[in-house]
Protein backbone atom coordinates (compact mmCIF):
# COMPACT_ATOMS: atom_id res chain seq x y z
CA UNK A 1 0.00 0.00 0.00
CA UNK A 2 3.04 2.28 0.46
CA UNK A 3 3.87 2.42 -3.59
CA UNK A 4 0.49 3.09 -4.26
CA UNK A 5 0.29 5.94 -1.53
CA UNK A 6 4.04 7.14 -3.14
CA UNK A 7 2.65 7.00 -6.47
CA UNK A 8 -0.34 9.16 -5.91
CA UNK A 9 1.64 11.64 -4.08
CA UNK A 10 4.50 12.00 -6.26
CA UNK A 11 1.66 12.42 -9.06
CA UNK A 12 -0.28 15.22 -7.61
CA UNK A 13 2.69 16.88 -6.34
CA UNK A 14 4.92 17.23 -9.56
CA UNK A 15 2.04 18.80 -11.56
CA UNK A 16 2.89 21.33 -9.27
CA UNK A 17 6.45 21.17 -9.34
CA UNK A 18 7.28 20.48 -12.48
CA UNK A 19 5.83 23.91 -14.21
CA UNK A 20 8.08 25.83 -11.43
CA UNK A 21 11.45 23.49 -12.45
CA UNK A 22 10.69 24.52 -16.27
CA UNK A 23 9.86 28.48 -15.66
CA UNK A 24 13.50 28.10 -13.66
CA UNK A 25 15.43 26.54 -16.21
CA UNK A 26 13.78 28.77 -18.93
CA UNK A 27 14.39 31.69 -16.73
CA UNK A 28 17.98 30.95 -16.37
CA UNK A 29 18.91 30.87 -20.31
CA UNK A 30 16.97 33.65 -20.99
CA UNK A 31 19.22 35.47 -17.69
CA UNK A 32 22.14 34.09 -19.53
CA UNK A 33 21.39 34.89 -23.07
CA UNK A 34 20.65 38.25 -21.69
CA UNK A 35 24.06 38.83 -18.83
CA UNK A 36 26.43 37.13 -21.64
CA UNK A 37 25.42 39.40 -24.86
CA UNK A 38 24.93 42.68 -22.54
CA UNK A 39 25.43 45.62 -24.51
CA UNK A 40 26.16 48.70 -21.86
CA UNK A 41 25.78 51.04 -24.61
CA UNK A 42 21.70 49.82 -25.53
CA UNK A 43 19.32 51.42 -23.25
CA UNK A 44 17.11 48.02 -24.51
CA UNK A 45 19.44 45.88 -23.66
CA UNK A 46 19.54 47.51 -19.77
CA UNK A 47 15.48 46.69 -19.78
CA UNK A 48 16.14 43.11 -21.07
CA UNK A 49 18.20 42.29 -18.71
CA UNK A 50 17.19 44.00 -15.78
CA UNK A 51 13.59 42.25 -16.32
CA UNK A 52 15.43 38.74 -17.29
CA UNK A 53 17.82 38.77 -13.98
CA UNK A 54 14.64 39.92 -12.17
CA UNK A 55 12.62 36.94 -13.38
CA UNK A 56 15.47 34.85 -12.63
CA UNK A 57 15.98 35.42 -9.13
CA UNK A 58 12.02 35.31 -8.45
CA UNK A 59 12.14 32.06 -9.99
CA UNK A 60 14.48 30.76 -7.42
CA UNK A 61 13.03 32.29 -4.43
CA UNK A 62 9.49 30.64 -5.91
CA UNK A 63 11.26 26.88 -5.88
CA UNK A 64 12.77 27.41 -2.55
CA UNK A 65 9.46 28.67 -1.36
CA UNK A 66 7.15 26.11 -2.91
CA UNK A 67 9.02 23.16 -1.70
CA UNK A 68 8.45 24.19 1.82
CA UNK A 69 4.88 25.28 1.26
CA UNK A 70 3.95 22.19 -0.37
CA UNK A 71 5.66 20.07 1.82
CA UNK A 72 3.47 21.79 5.24
CA UNK A 73 0.46 22.55 3.16
CA UNK A 74 -0.48 18.91 1.80
CA UNK A 75 0.38 17.20 4.60
CA UNK A 76 -2.31 19.48 6.91
CA UNK A 77 -4.87 19.01 3.62
CA UNK A 78 -4.22 15.51 3.65
CA UNK A 79 -4.27 13.89 7.30
CA UNK A 80 -5.72 17.08 9.22
CA UNK A 81 -7.89 18.86 6.67
CA UNK A 82 -10.97 17.70 4.94
CA UNK A 83 -9.14 14.89 2.83
CA UNK A 84 -8.31 13.20 6.54
CA UNK A 85 -11.59 11.87 6.54
CA UNK A 86 -10.80 10.18 3.39
CA UNK A 87 -7.30 9.38 4.34
CA UNK A 88 -7.84 7.81 7.62
CA UNK A 89 -10.66 5.70 6.23
CA UNK A 90 -7.77 4.16 3.95
CA UNK A 91 -6.41 0.57 5.03
CA UNK A 92 -3.25 2.00 5.72
CA UNK A 93 -1.00 2.50 9.19
CA UNK A 94 0.00 5.63 10.27
CA UNK A 95 3.47 4.60 9.69
CA UNK A 96 2.51 4.37 5.90
CA UNK A 97 1.04 7.83 5.95
CA UNK A 98 3.71 9.17 7.47
CA UNK A 99 6.16 7.57 5.06
CA UNK A 100 4.67 8.63 2.08
CA UNK A 101 4.15 12.26 2.57
CA UNK A 102 8.01 12.28 4.34
CA UNK A 103 9.64 10.26 1.14
CA UNK A 104 7.73 12.71 -1.34
CA UNK A 105 8.69 15.65 0.33
CA UNK A 106 12.52 15.09 0.99
CA UNK A 107 12.85 14.14 -2.97
CA UNK A 108 11.43 17.15 -3.84
CA UNK A 109 13.57 19.10 -1.31
CA UNK A 110 16.79 17.48 -2.94
CA UNK A 111 15.25 18.60 -6.21
CA UNK A 112 14.63 21.60 -5.79
CA UNK A 113 18.53 22.22 -4.12
CA UNK A 114 19.60 20.26 -7.42
CA UNK A 115 17.17 22.75 -9.78
CA UNK A 116 18.82 25.67 -7.99
CA UNK A 117 22.52 25.27 -7.93
CA UNK A 118 21.70 23.89 -11.50
CA UNK A 119 20.02 27.39 -12.65
CA UNK A 120 23.70 29.18 -10.48
CA UNK A 121 25.70 26.94 -12.89
CA UNK A 122 23.71 28.00 -16.22
CA UNK A 123 23.96 31.77 -15.49
CA UNK A 124 27.81 31.33 -14.46
CA UNK A 125 29.34 28.85 -16.33
CA UNK A 126 32.00 30.22 -19.10
CA UNK A 127 33.86 26.68 -19.63
CA UNK A 128 37.99 28.43 -19.60
CA UNK A 129 37.17 30.92 -16.63
CA UNK A 130 35.64 27.39 -14.21
CA UNK A 131 38.74 25.30 -15.95
CA UNK A 132 40.80 28.10 -14.56
CA UNK A 133 39.06 28.13 -11.22
CA UNK A 134 39.03 24.07 -10.49
CA UNK A 135 42.56 24.65 -11.82
CA UNK A 136 43.17 26.57 -9.01
CA UNK A 137 41.38 24.66 -6.23
CA UNK A 138 43.18 21.42 -7.35
CA UNK A 139 46.75 23.13 -6.60
CA UNK A 140 45.76 24.63 -3.81
CA UNK A 141 44.01 21.41 -2.32
CA UNK A 142 47.28 19.73 -3.26
CA UNK A 143 49.37 22.11 -1.59
CA UNK A 144 47.45 22.97 1.49
CA UNK A 145 44.94 20.59 2.20
CA UNK A 146 45.79 17.27 0.99
CA UNK A 147 49.25 16.86 3.35
CA UNK A 148 47.28 17.27 6.24
CA UNK A 149 44.44 14.48 5.76
CA UNK A 150 44.98 10.85 6.18
CA UNK A 151 42.35 8.26 5.85
CA UNK A 152 39.74 7.80 3.01
CA UNK A 153 38.28 11.03 1.25
CA UNK A 154 35.56 9.19 0.04
CA UNK A 155 34.10 7.94 3.75
CA UNK A 156 34.21 11.83 4.51
CA UNK A 157 32.23 12.70 1.47
CA UNK A 158 29.56 9.33 1.67
CA UNK A 159 28.87 10.51 5.67
CA UNK A 160 28.30 13.95 3.96
CA UNK A 161 25.90 12.95 1.70
CA UNK A 162 23.93 10.56 4.50
CA UNK A 163 24.31 13.60 6.92
CA UNK A 164 22.26 15.40 4.21
CA UNK A 165 19.91 13.08 3.53
CA UNK A 166 19.12 12.70 7.21
CA UNK A 167 19.14 16.14 7.91
CA UNK A 168 16.82 17.20 5.27
CA UNK A 169 14.01 13.75 6.84
CA UNK A 170 15.00 16.12 10.37
CA UNK A 171 13.93 18.88 8.82
CA UNK A 172 10.86 18.26 7.23
CA UNK A 173 9.56 16.31 10.70
CA UNK A 174 9.81 19.23 12.10
CA UNK A 175 7.06 20.43 9.86
CA UNK A 176 4.99 17.26 10.41
CA UNK A 177 5.31 17.40 14.33
CA UNK A 178 4.43 21.07 14.42
CA UNK A 179 1.57 20.17 12.53
CA UNK A 180 0.38 17.62 14.46
CA UNK A 181 0.77 19.41 17.88
CA UNK A 182 -1.14 22.55 16.03
CA UNK A 183 -4.50 20.29 15.21
CA UNK A 184 -4.45 19.95 19.17
CA UNK A 185 -5.32 23.54 19.57
CA UNK A 186 -8.90 23.51 18.69
CA UNK A 187 -10.01 26.30 16.45
CA UNK A 188 -6.27 28.13 16.35
CA UNK A 189 -4.64 25.18 14.46
CA UNK A 190 -2.35 27.47 12.28
CA UNK A 191 -1.56 29.47 15.13
CA UNK A 192 -0.74 26.14 17.16
CA UNK A 193 1.54 24.97 14.46
CA UNK A 194 3.52 27.89 13.97
CA UNK A 195 4.13 28.10 17.62
CA UNK A 196 5.29 24.91 18.20
CA UNK A 197 7.15 24.88 15.18
CA UNK A 198 8.89 27.86 16.58
CA UNK A 199 8.99 26.13 19.93
CA UNK A 200 10.34 22.83 18.54
CA UNK A 201 13.37 24.76 16.19
CA UNK A 202 14.41 27.05 19.81
CA UNK A 203 14.47 23.84 21.90
CA UNK A 204 16.40 21.49 19.17
CA UNK A 205 19.12 25.13 19.02
CA UNK A 206 19.40 25.07 22.75
CA UNK A 207 20.41 21.69 22.94
CA UNK A 208 22.53 20.97 20.13
CA UNK A 209 24.32 24.44 21.41
CA UNK A 210 24.85 22.77 25.53
CA UNK A 211 25.81 19.54 23.93
CA UNK A 212 28.46 21.06 21.44
CA UNK A 213 29.53 23.28 24.64
CA UNK A 214 29.72 20.18 26.96
CA UNK A 215 31.79 18.51 24.27
CA UNK A 216 34.41 20.79 24.06
CA UNK A 217 35.04 21.92 27.60
CA UNK A 218 34.92 18.19 28.57
CA UNK A 219 37.31 17.14 25.65
CA UNK A 220 34.67 15.42 24.04
CA UNK A 221 36.17 16.06 20.43
CA UNK A 222 39.85 14.17 20.46
CA UNK A 223 41.28 15.90 17.02
CA UNK A 224 44.39 14.57 15.88
CA UNK A 225 44.47 15.69 12.33
CA UNK A 226 42.33 17.23 10.00
CA UNK A 227 40.40 14.03 8.88
CA UNK A 228 39.64 13.23 11.94
CA UNK A 229 38.10 16.85 12.26
CA UNK A 230 36.21 16.25 9.24
CA UNK A 231 34.79 12.67 10.16
CA UNK A 232 34.14 13.78 14.07
CA UNK A 233 32.02 16.65 11.82
CA UNK A 234 30.02 14.14 9.79
CA UNK A 235 29.05 11.86 12.44
CA UNK A 236 28.19 14.95 14.64
CA UNK A 237 25.75 16.31 11.99
CA UNK A 238 24.60 12.47 11.36
CA UNK A 239 23.78 11.40 15.32
CA UNK A 240 22.11 15.08 15.65
CA UNK A 241 19.80 14.98 12.85
CA UNK A 242 19.02 11.38 14.06
CA UNK A 243 18.44 12.83 17.82
CA UNK A 244 16.29 15.46 16.28
CA UNK A 245 14.80 13.09 13.84
CA UNK A 246 13.81 9.89 15.70
CA UNK A 247 11.83 11.67 18.48
CA UNK A 248 10.14 14.17 16.03
CA UNK A 249 8.62 11.22 13.84
CA UNK A 250 7.64 9.09 16.93
CA UNK A 251 5.68 11.70 18.05
CA UNK A 252 4.08 12.68 15.29
CA UNK A 253 3.28 8.77 14.43
CA UNK A 254 1.25 9.21 17.97
CA UNK A 255 -0.52 12.06 17.43
CA UNK A 256 -1.58 10.68 14.09
CA UNK A 257 -2.48 6.98 15.45
CA UNK A 258 -3.98 8.33 18.57
CA UNK A 259 -5.04 11.98 18.73
CA UNK A 260 -6.08 13.17 15.40
CA UNK A 261 -9.01 15.68 15.63
CA UNK A 262 -9.97 16.20 11.73
CA UNK A 263 -11.13 19.72 10.78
Amino acid sequence: MLKKLLKYEFLSTARVFLPFYGALLIMSFLARLTVWNYDETSQWMNLVMGISVSLYIIAIVAVMVLTTVVTVVRYYRNLYGDEGYLMQTLPVTADQLIWSKLIVSVVWHLASTVLVVLALVILAWERESWMMVFSTIAQAWEREIAPYLHGLILTAVVELLVGCLISTFAGVLTYYTAISLGQMMGKHRVLGAVVSYIGISIFWQIVFGVVTNLLFLTGGFQISDAMTAVHLLMWFIILGALIQGVPQYLVTRWLLARKTDLA
